[in-house]
């Protein structure tokens, strides 16, 4: 089923009957988000989800952008979230990105989110939620509805002839203030089983433009799965991004990435050329693997050894003894000029390791 433009369909069970409810929105910049905004064009029906918790049935949307490419997952969400009569009905557009993760929320329009007594949501309301929901390991993940609140204490509604518990104080500074059940509910929604359905839509859809996406993202943690969904083969059809993200990427992608690295590539000119380019920049981890993968290498580029030699004093003592090996199994092509530098530096008295360096 394909939305075009601006049309939205969400249902929702509320009580019986079902009640049915389509809204048109735009798709703009949400209210709050945990990155850059890109325009979307279409969006295309995902699957449907019902929460068991809440019996609330949604589709979920996918959003594209201008390429075609998935960008973000959304659903719009309406649902009562408290046992009693303190709060209105909580009208909200959740969003998620391509891998499953809390990206952001959007209000409706004429419908701000409301605390105990109906008291509207202030910007910093909207900040600690925000706040909350990117917190994947929050107190109340763990939590169920009883262990909210402290049973020994209420809390008299000063609108509504009612009494509510008060919130424990563990989860206290978590949520918002007066609005603990819809803390609660949403936080429940965006980590439940509908990221879990999200990541395996994606999965789906992940063909080589979208990978290309993905490794060219900004974000580590999309670069991250699509290297995880990388073959041999891959490997080889991307070696240009490949090369890009050894310089660019965080220590942690680094790394996977140069253990999942096939050998034909430890052993093509290009790249050995760029671990010796990008060799001072990295990481003390990286630094380690890439001397162990290249001692096991009959041959290194000259310019490779060169500009590896060069970093020699920043290297620790067994990072030392791995590159000492690599120029001696090389020793033949060596340059001149980087053995006159390696003489200097054992030369020089300086060096704390220099002995590793002699004959």
């Amino acid at each position: 089923m394909k939305y075009r433009g601006i049309i939205l369909m969400a249902i929702v069970f509320m009580t019986s009957p079902l009640i049915a409810l389509i809204s048109e929105m735009s798709y703009g910049r949400p209210m709050k988000i945990t990155r850059n905004w890109k325009a979307v064009s279409t969006a295309d029906r995902a699957f449907q989800y019902v929460d068991d918790s809440t019996l609330i049935s949604m589709d979920i949307l996918l959003l594209e952008d201008d390429g075609g490419l998935p960008e973000a997952y959304t659903t719009y969400i309406r649902t009562p979230v408290c046992d009693d009569t303190l709060c209105n009905l909580l009208h909200i557009q959740m969003y998620w990105n391509v891998l499953g993760n809390y990206l952001g929320f959007d209000t409706i329009a004429g419908e701000s989110l409301t605390k105990n007594d109906h008291l509207a949501f202030t910007n910093e309301d909207y900040d600690k939620l925000h706040q909350l929901l990117q917190d994947d390991n929050a107190v109340i993940k763990r939590k169920s509805k009883a262990e909210l609140f402290d049973k020994t204490e209420t809390r008299q509604s000063e609108v509504v002839d009612a009494v509510t518990g008060a919130t424990a104080l563990e989860v206290k500074e978590a949520v918002v203030d007066g609005a603990l059940y819809s803390c609660y509910t949403l936080y429940h929604l965006v980590y439940g089983e509908i990221s879990d359905r999200i990541q395996l839509h994606t999965e789906e859809l992940l063909d080589r433009g979208l990978t290309e996406k993905l490794l060219n993202s900004q974000y580590a943690d999309d670069q991250l799965y699509a290297l995880k969904n990388l073959n041999e083969d891959d490997f080889l059809r991307y070696k240009e991004i490949i090369l890009g993200l050894i310089e660019s990427a965080i220590p942690l992608n680094r790394i996977y990435i140069l253990k999942k690295m096939p050998k034909i590539l430890w052993q093509d000119r290009e790249v050995q050329l760029k671990l010796g380019k990008y060799f001072m920049a990295m990481d003390v981890n990286s630094r380690t693997y890439v001397l162990n993968k290249l001692l096991d290498e009959d041959w290194i580029e000259p310019q490779s050894l060169n500009d590896m030699a060069n970093c020699l004093t920043e290297l620790s003592k067994n990072q030392v003894k791995s590159l000492s090996a690599i120029l001696a199994k090389n020793e033949e092509v060596i340059w001149s000029s980087t053995r006159m530098r390696i003489d200097s530096i054992v030369n020089g008295g300086q060096f704390r390791y220099d002995y590793l360096l002699q004959p």
